[in-house]
C-alpha cells in the first residue's frame, strides 16, 4: 500500500527533483511501455534544460 505525502514545490514554482523522481517511478509502474518510453523521454528533455550546478574552486 502506498503512502500520501504533499509534493514539495520550489520557489519557482515547479515540482521538486525529488517528486519528479518519484512521479516518474509511480507513472511507469502503471503505464503500458509505449507511455512509458514517451515518459522517459520527456523527462530527459526536461533534465537537458535545467541548469547544471557546480563547485568552483579557488586556491588561495
Amino acid at each position: 500500500m502506498s503512502s500520501i505525502r504533499a509534493l514539495d514545490w520550489t520557489p519557482e514554482g515547479e515540482l521538486s527533483t525529488v517528486d519528479r523522481l518519484d512521479l516518474l517511478v509511480t507513472l511507469l509502474e502503471t503505464s503500458i511501455p509505449e507511455v512509458s518510453y514517451e515518459l522517459v523521454c520527456a523527462v530527459e528533455a526536461l533534465a537537458l534544460r535545467e541548469r547544471e550546478v557546480s563547485v568552483q574552486v579557488t586556491v588561495s
